[in-house]
């Protein structure tokens, strides 16, 4: 009887509630529209005083790096453990094929053998 072939997720590490905030930042702060606002907004102080533009393009440029690198890293880290996992019930998966061919060798071995 072959083995049990696992799914990927059988291989992902338990989530947590900060994976949870993550996940829900990830989706409000990684989507377009979020990158439009941070583009607008700067692009919008060029309407206002000298003074005032270097002031809010401070303040937008640190606020991008703010959420968006954190949450960029967050994102490329879980697609890594996925990735893993993935590599992990694929290799599982090929071990049992291959020890199954094996094992149809073996048998097809004695058949010739015993003729």
């Amino acid at each position: 009887m072959p083995p049990e072939i696992l799914h990927p997720r059988h291989f992902l590490p338990a989530s947590k509630w900060d994976d949870w905030l993550a996940d829900r930042l990830t989706l409000v702060f990684g989507s377009t529209w979020t990158m439009a606002v941070f583009l607008v907004v700067p692009l919008l102080a060029l309407l206002l005083p000298t003074e005032t533009q270097q002031v809010v393009f401070f303040l937008a440029s640190g606020w991008i790096q703010l959420w968006a690198l954190p949450l960029l890293n967050y994102a490329q880290n879980k697609a890594e453990v996925v990735r893993s996992a993935k590599a992990d019930a694929d290799h599982q998966s090929l071990v049992a094929l291959h020890t199954a061919i094996q094992e149809i060798h073996t048998k097809l071995d004695d058949l010739t053998a015993g003729r």
